[in-house]
């Protein structure tokens, strides 16, 4: 079955709109990406989702992006290269990682970083003893800038830092060669470095 071919933007305001024609179209057009994203998040962790509850999950992002008169879908704005699609992935990834988070409590997600020894790494690669000591003021404004990332470096951020998958897992779930993963790290530790110097010199210097 073809999928007609209107413009993303076209698409997403016809759905805000309450445009059931529309939103059926974004169904069916971004259904079998949402259902890749979630087998590709789920199959990295233990024990295996059963069928029934991938289905599950696909249905509740769907339920997300239509929750509170489509919030979710009027938070995008396609800025800094992003397209729809990895919008959509990435509330289907977190969604995913949110259910493991609640059906399997044991299971390793987060990772080893507190949040402030993960933002603080981000400006030297790895805690010093004085970024051990760093005020709380100070994270809270790396933490604030890291939360104004563009999505695409947002979400990696997520993923790296705060979920602790690993290069070959990430590269997996943005479409990426791990190649192109080290230059995306290399690329988001280098902005959030442009903006603390031009916002906040001082912590940078600390």
């Amino acid at each position: 079955m073809s999928i007609p071919d209107i413009p993303e933007r076209e698409l997403l305001d016809r759905c805000i709109r309450g445009d059931k024609k529309a939103w059926d179209l974004f169904v069916l057009r971004y259904s079998g990406l949402i259902r890749h994203s979630l087998y590709q998040t789920f199959r990295h962790k233990n024990p295996p989702i059963q069928p029934q509850t991938l289905d599950n999950v696909h249905q509740e992002v769907f339920l997300a992006l239509i929750a509170d008169d489509y919030r979710k879908l009027r938070q995008f704005k396609g800025k800094n290269g992003c397209s729809l699609a990895s919008w959509v992935r990435m509330i289907a990834i977190r969604k995913a990682i949110d259910h493991l988070r609640k059906e399997h409590p044991t299971i390793s997600i987060e990772g080893n970083c507190t949040t402030s020894e993960h933002s603080t790494e981000y400006l030297n690669g790895k805690p010093s003893p004085q970024e051990k000591t760093i005020k709380s003021q100070e994270i809270r404004i790396v933490a604030r800038v890291i939360n104004e990332l563009p999505p695409r470096y947002h979400f990696f951020v997520e993923l790296f830092y705060r979920r602790g998958l690993s290069i070959k897992e990430i590269s997996q779930i943005m479409g990426l060669d791990p190649n192109g993963v080290y230059q995306l790290h290399h690329r988001i530790k280098e902005r959030i470095r442009e903006i603390l110097a031009s916002e906040y010199p001082d912590l940078v210097a600390a």
